[in-house]
């Protein structure tokens, strides 16, 4: 048995240098990372309580990206431990449901495109507008 998996894993070695000498690369895919998402625009929303006493939540809404088209998008409030995911438009842009939070607060963002890929995570604070300032 251990003969049998050396020799095929040999024969698999001799085709990818093979292959490497006619394609550029050999047997590695070319590796086309997923980009993170850019930065999202936080909107306060205020809102009646159960007892009509007005609150502040938030939702947020994220630029056209070709790379987020059609994907999931991951919105995490860190500092609550509370999260949303959204679709993403056929034009790459998402917009959440009402979500929890405070001026301040860390909010990780994610997605994953149609085929499973998943970008890198972002960390942004919570404010009102563009988010640029990423978390500590």
């Amino acid at each position: 048995m251990r003969t049998l998996f050396r020799k095929t894993f040999l024969q698999l070695a001799t085709v990818c240098a093979v292959a490497g000498l006619a394609i550029p690369g050999g047997c590695n895919s070319n590796f086309i990372p997923v980009p993170p998402p850019g930065d999202p625009t936080f909107e306060p929303v205020t809102v009646n309580d159960g007892v009509g006493a007005p609150r502040q939540v938030w939702q947020v809404q994220g630029p056209p990206s070709e790379a987020m088209k059609g994907g999931r998008v991951f919105i995490f409030n860190v500092s609550l431990g509370l999260g949303v995911i959204v679709k993403a438009t056929d034009t790459g842009t998402y917009s959440s449901s009402l979500f929890e939070g405070a001026l301040g607060d860390k909010v990780e963002l994610s997605y994953e495109t149609p085929a499973s890929e998943q970008s890198p995570v972002i960390c942004r604070r919570l404010q009102a507008g563009v988010a640029q300032t990423p978390c500590d």
